[in-house]
């Protein structure tokens, strides 16, 4: 049985100021956290994943985010213990439009549901664009389904796939181990991000920051770019609401409406609202599905911290 995750209440983020960790763990690594600031609007910050560079043209007016950030590396050499680690991450198959509802299974292939801590407690299932094929993501708990389904709702993520990639590391007490990471996430310029996907205290407390510092210190680029680590409320609220809407539809299959609408945002000119779009369009209740497909997808484009209201200023992609 599959459940989509719905909106997350719109709780807001502790103000906080920044938390400098080690400016420089070592040649290849900068990691720093932040914690949220709200502004006088009352808008939590940026979200999270703005500050891992996946908001490149158009960045929100919001301020600083949490996030942990490895610096990219060109040349992707290998872990500490020499060992080749590839994630082979790419884009989703196309969907077949003569079977468009198929569902790819997840890569981890779990039998049942909730019947051991290991086991998945929810099956999330979406496109992460409007012409893939539906995938499934198992998820341990719901604060990772809701975590899922804000990254699979931003217009830059690319693909992603759930604790697929393993990081070996020394902990604390000087003994060989290995965690298997959440999510790891491609981006749509190419780079490769580590999600560590934990509940809101506990994604706030120093002692597990400290924790996945020491992980990322030991983390070779080879592996991902950047190590960040997630609950549901790192993201916005505005853009959670976003991001559920974006996935239920993008459950549904239009491609003629898809592609009206899209020829419609080549006639409006640079800018326009969000309602002229879809009244423009003619299509009415479908124009609006396609409309929040082609945002979602990042073939148009609007504030990330913008809800799919009337008066909502959208643009045509330059990148």
């Amino acid at each position: 049985m599959s459940t989509q995750p719905e909106a997350a209440d719109a709780q807001a983020l502790p103000d906080g100021q920044r938390i400098a960790l080690s400016p420089d763990i070592d040649s290849q690594i900068s990691f720093a956290f932040h914690t949220a600031t709200s502004n006088s609007e009352g808008r939590n910050s940026r979200a999270i994943l703005n500050q891992i560079n996946l908001n490149r043209t158009h960045p929100s007016r919001d301020a600083n985010m949490k996030v942990m950030s490895m610096t990219r590396h060109t040349t992707r050499t290998h872990g500490r213990h020499g060992r080749k680690i590839q994630s082979n991450l790419r884009a989703a198959p196309i969907a077949d439009p003569e079977n468009p509802y198929r569902v790819q299974r997840s890569h981890l292939e779990k039998i049942e549901l909730g019947k051991s801590s290991s086991s998945c407690k929810v099956s999330f299932v979406t496109r992460l664009h409007r012409n893939e094929v539906l995938q499934e993501f198992w998820c341990a708990s719901w604060e990772e389904a809701c975590v899922y389904q804000n990254l699979a709702g931003h217009p830059d993520v690319v693909n992603f796939k759930e604790q697929l990639t393993r990081v070996d590391y020394v902990n604390g007490s000087g003994r060989d181990t290995h965690t298997t990471v959440d999510a790891h996430v491609l981006l749509r310029d190419g780079s490769e991000v580590l999600v560590s996907v934990k509940y809101d205290e506990k994604s706030k407390r120093k002692s597990y920051l400290a924790e996945v510092e020491g992980i990322a210190a030991q983390c070779s680029s080879e592996v991902a770019d950047r190590f960040t680590v997630a609950s549901r409320y790192a993201f916005h609220p505005v853009f959670r609401e976003c991001a559920r809407k974006i996935n239920s539809i993008r459950r549904g299959w239009d491609p003629d409406a898809d592609r009206q609408v899209l020829e419609t945002a080549l006639r409006l000119g640079t800018t326009f609202t969000f309602k002229e779009l879809v009244d423009t369009s003619g299509l009415f209740a479908r124009g609006y599905r396609s409309a929040v497909r082609l945002l979602g997808d990042g073939d148009l484009r609007k504030d990330l911290l913008a809800p799919f209201a009337p008066d909502t200023i959208c643009w045509r992609d330059s990148a």
